[in-house]
């Protein structure tokens, strides 16, 4: 359950502080590493800020141990193991990575993405009001039964009736495993300290899988991969929940696309229905012979009609049910505000997924949406 949730979106000021934090911090480990009698301290130091930055951004994990021997080694060392770095692909082939270019070379974003972004890739949000989860509740009266009274939930504190010393919850819940453990995973307890950024930049769609904490077809080792170039190309969105100390989303928590749907004719829909109809879902030849005849016809049809046919297309922007990665009601809350208030207020009709994208529980919810307005 989700009190009065909204966000605000961060100023340019704003962000370019969590950039600037971000360094600061990488800056502040490469000190702690780097001896301070080194005789190349500043040139090394600089150094180990870039490798310290390039492996964040490659989801590569260092060896303290062995940073310091590299340092130890001498500049040329650092220099190396810095380039090593460089060369690491995010887990993309070169195949893949020529595809992926390909791609956002072919991106076509809609003209309300492009103002709403207004020339850069990424809006970032800040989550702000009243969380309050199911979780907390059972937890509020387990506790108060055994004559204790939460204090800050978030923090993981309570007290007794009398207020006369405090509790770590999560002590208090050893006895009740399953409490224990819901608490434990409770997302609502660090989504105030989290913020949401909404992007269209190709690496960060690229990425939804791959070198992710959550396992999904759509990695790069995995069979749906290919239909993540065809998000770029197509102008799919991508919702992220990181901590304010990940501003470049190097290890986010979750993850949610937004697919665009667009207007469409009665033929598209019929050519639609016959890609995934229920009764058509095992393989067949003839499903692929009947299936080649009625696209064969439609894009006939099109061919011949284009020149007249001045139909003009609206898209709007569906976030997706599947949440990857920590599941947050909140989250999804606020993805789903910011694109109706930003992309599709006053917009009606019917709309349907390009049938280029893949679409999660395909099986169980419709690629077909429509919008009616309130009266």
């Amino acid at each position: 359950m989700v009190n009065s949730i909204t966000y605000s979106r961060l100023s340019k000021a704003e962000e370019n502080q969590l950039f600037e934090n971000w360094q600061q911090q990488k800056f502040q480990k490469a000190r702690n590493l780097m001896p301070s009698d080194d005789s190349n301290y500043i040139y090394n130091l600089y150094t180990l800020f870039n490798v310290l930055a390039e492996a964040e951004e490659k989801c590569v994990k260092l060896n303290p141990h062995l940073i310091k021997e590299t340092i130890h080694s001498g500049p040329q060392a650092l220099s190396d193991t810095l380039k090593s770095l460089q060369k690491v692909e995010h887990g993309f082939s070169a195949k893949q990575k020529k595809m992926l270019e390909k791609a956002t070379v072919a991106r076509v974003d809609s003209p309300d993405v492009i103002e709403l972004f207004n020339g850069v890739n990424r809006i970032y949000l800040r989550p702000e009001g009243e969380i309050t989860s199911e979780t907390q509740n059972e937890i509020e009266a387990f506790l108060a039964n055994d004559g204790y009274i939460i204090t800050d939930y978030k923090k993981g504190y309570a007290t007794d009736q009398k207020d006369k010393q405090s509790f770590k919850i999560g002590k208090l819940l050893k006895k009740n495993q399953r409490l224990f453990d819901a608490f434990s995973a409770d997302s609502t307890r660090t989504i105030g300290n989290m913020l949401i950024v909404i992007s269209k930049d190709p690496m960060d769609i690229a990425r939804m899988s791959t070198n992710r904490a959550w396992p999904s077809c759509m990695a790069a080792d995995r069979e749906k991969f290919p239909y993540v170039s065809r998000d770029i190309e197509r102008g799919t969105l991508i919702a992220y929940m990181v901590s304010e100390n990940d501003p470049y989303i190097n290890y986010p928590f979750a993850r949610i696309l937004i697919k665009p749907y667009t207007t469409f004719s009665k033929d598209e829909k019929r050519i639609d229905n016959w890609s995934y109809n229920a009764h058509w879902s095992e393989y067949s030849p003839a499903k692929d012979f009947g299936h080649l005849l009625v696209r064969t016809g439609f894009h006939l049809k099109k061919a011949l009609t284009a020149p007249f046919n001045k139909m003009a297309r609206t898209t709007i922007f569906e976030p997706e049910n599947k949440i990857y990665g920590l599941e947050s009601e909140a989250f999804a809350k606020i993805v789903a505000e910011f694109i109706e208030e930003n992309l599709n207020a006053g917009i009606a009709g019917n709309f349907m997924l390009d049938q280029k994208l893949y679409k999660d529980n395909a099986d169980t919810e419709s690629r077909f949406i429509q919008r009616v307005l309130a009266p």
